[in-house]
Order: structure tokens, then sequence, then C-alpha cells
């Protein structure tokens, strides 16, 4: 990926802004900052600095067409003399949208947003595993969401920058013109994630599991958006009536494991 634009960046509490990048030092800015971002712009130049913990954890650069990270980046944004930095607080998992925008790789560039459902495509992405970066470009203004393994973890526009919910996307995805940028990168599986929250919907995928293994299978409860293999489409159907699809934005899924012996 190549950039010279600052991607739109959701942004909770303010902790400073526009000031001479070269009169602070970012080690001493972090424990301030908690975790968010801290940006610094120059020109058609800028870096993002991630502090997670009160700790610098990433940090990339992009200048020239090309994005850079770690110390390199580092290195490479404080050499710019007349650099402007900012820096914001945003909640923890939120910060997982800055990789896919600066390593991600191009999924969609510059689609025309009159020949796209907005929201089929989010659904798409919300069924993949992975973590996706969605930029929205109209002439009503810009906004962005970010989708991790099936959730959405930040989304914000250019009039609304506190993280919100995906609808701040809604009016944005009504317009007769615009453009559509998805980057995506793969992610490795977090358990954490995949909290079965709707009892309801955890008990009618245990009374299915048991169904096709048995009562001595072993049962791991999702409730991330899949889709069900061929073979079961029938039991599928079923089992969709039960749960509370709405609130899980998608069909469950599942995963069985036979105990041997």
């Amino acid at each position: 990926m190549t950039t010279t634009t600052l991607p739109l960046l959701p942004r909770d509490d303010i902790v400073f802004e526009d000031l001479p990048a070269r009169t602070l030092i970012l080690e001493t800015v972090a424990p301030s900052v908690r975790d968010g971002l801290v940006v610094i712009e120059d020109a058609a130049r800028f870096g993002i600095v991630v502090v997670r913990e009160s700790r610098l954890a990433e940090a990339f650069a992009a200048e020239d067409g090309e994005v850079i990270s770690g110390d390199c980046a580092v290195h490479r944004f404080s050499s710019w003399p007349d650099a402007v930095i900012s820096a914001w607080r945003l909640r923890r998992k939120a910060l997982d949208l800055v990789r896919p925008l600066m390593r991600g790789e191009d999924l969609y560039n510059g689609m025309h947003l009159e020949w796209t459902s907005f929201h089929v495509l989010l659904q798409d992405l919300r069924c993949r595993t992975g973590i996706f970066a969605v930029e929205i470009a109209t002439d009503r203004g810009r906004g962005m969401t970010c989708i991790k393994n099936g959730r959405h973890i930040a989304t914000c526009t250019d009039t609304h920058r506190a993280a919100g919910p995906p609808s701040l996307l809604d009016e944005l995805a009504a317009s007769d013109d615009g453009v559509i940028t998805v980057r995506g990168m793969k992610t490795e599986y977090d358990a954490d994630e995949d909290v079965a929250v709707h009892r309801d919907s955890a008990d009618a995928i245990a009374w299915y599991i048991t169904q096709k293994a048995g009562n001595d299978a072993e049962q791991t409860i999702f409730t991330a958006p899949f889709l069900f293999h061929a073979e079961d489409t029938n039991e599928a159907d079923r089992l969709a009536e039960t749960l509370p699809v709405r609130e899980m934005n998608g069909a469950a899924r599942f995963q069985l494991n036979r105990r041997s012996g």
C-alpha cells in the first residue's frame, strides 16, 4: 500500500493538537495518552504512533508514497523540521484499525458508491475472518469503519470524530456519488472476541451440536458470523429460526470436535 494522505481516524478525548513536533519527546507523551494515537503531520507526509498502556506500541511513517514502520518510522518523522503533532485517546480495541490502514492489502480501491450496495459490502466483510478498514468519500463528507473478525471496532465521520456505531455512515452511503476503499489483512484468532453474549443463542447452538455430534461431543460456542456448510443447510434453516439473528449480525458459527475413545 502507498499513501500520501492522512486517513480519517476516530478520536475520543483530545490530549493536545498541532504542537511543534520538534519540541516534544514521544516517550514522555505516551503516559498522558495511555491508550490512543499520536499523529505527526508535515505537508504531504505523516506519521502515526499507536500508544497502548502508556507505551509506544507501533509507529508508521508515510512519505513519497512509501510506508515504513518501527524505529525507522520514528527516525523518519523525527527529522521533519516543520511537522506538527497531535494526540488523542481511543479505546484499546479500536487501535487495531491502524495496521490495516497502513499495512493492509488494497482489496477494493476507488469502487464507485453508485455501483455498490454499501450495507451488503459491510455484511460480506463481517462474514470474513480478518481485519478490514473501509473508507468512504462522498460529496457529503468522509467516513470510515473498521471490522475485525465480524465486529465493528470503530466507526467515525469527518463531522463525528468520536468512535461510534456503524449507522454513522448511513447518510454518506445514501449519497449519489462517492468512492469506497477497503484494505484488509489476516488476523490471528482471538478467543476473547467470541464470547457468547446471548444465552438463548448459546443454548440453541449447543442443542444443534448435540443433535449432530452426540451428548459426549465437546462444544465450542461462537457468535461470530459464519456460513453453514452445504450439508447443514436444512438444520441451519431450523437453527436460524431459533436464534436472534439480528442481534448477532448474521448466522452463528460453531465447531464440532468429537472426543477420542
